[in-house]
């Protein structure tokens, strides 16, 4: 997988907690990948064009191993989960030895319906960042094969959005339990020690400003 260095992205939210858990995500079309990156390298741009662009962010110690073995010992799967009133959310897995990253995205999202729809035909890319403040960033290809998202692409359709308030008042119960170590799998022999999240928050929620849930700070999306 090929991971170059990219520039500080502009969009990305870290946790500011000294040991973070929570982070914000963001997902950009292949147009906005486009106008954030016009200043980069043209081999940079050339990596990310026509692409979706996830990205996240993992706990510093797991960054400086991700960077070293990705594509050859890490492990990425795909989950979904469901709310009492009927919001669903896809979990986008990296797992490193023990240690486990969550891309978590609300299906009832019509940008995250998108990129679902686009991602069952074409690679979408990642961008993951340390946690810490040195500004080191990777990008590689999501290695899961479109038919992985097809099943996720059925149920971004079976979702009743007339019940989107209450998806939102959902939000921090949510967050609470997409940080527990048992709510996904281990995708590795070895138990879960340590989990990061990283959530795109849906824009009506993100123009509320920042969530706290047991103690974390999750600041809200940049609205697009």
């Amino acid at each position: 997988m090929h991971k170059p260095d990219l520039r500080t992205f502009p969009f990305l939210e870290k946790s500011k907690k000294e040991k973070p858990q929570l982070h914000t995500a963001q997902l950009l079309s292949p147009q906005e990948v486009e106008m954030a990156f016009k200043d980069d390298t043209e081999e940079n741009r050339a990596q990310l064009r026509d692409h979706w662009l996830l990205t996240g962010a993992v706990h510093q110690e797991m960054y400086g191993a991700l960077r070293t073995d990705v594509g050859r010992e890490a492990g990425v799967g795909l989950a979904t989960l469901s709310t009492p009133s009927g919001a669903a959310y896809a979990i986008l897995c990296t797992q490193l030895h023990s240690r486990q990253h969550r891309h978590v995205l609300p299906l009832y999202e019509p940008r995250v319906a998108q990129f679902i729809e686009s991602a069952t035909r074409e690679p979408f890319q990642m961008y993951i960042e340390g946690s810490g403040d040195d500004g080191t960033r990777m990008l590689y290809t999501c290695p899961l094969p479109g038919q992985y998202f097809l099943p996720i692409r059925t149920l971004c359709k079976t979702i009743d959005m007339a019940k989107r308030p209450d998806f939102i008042d959902e939000l921090p119960a949510l967050i609470e339990r997409v940080t527990r170590l048992t709510v996904v799998k281990s995708l590795k022999s070895s138990p879960l020690t340590e989990v990061d999240v990283s959530i795109f928050l849906p824009q009506q929620s993100a123009a509320s400003g920042i969530f706290e849930v047991d103690g974390h700070h999750v600041p809200g999306n940049y609205c697009h």
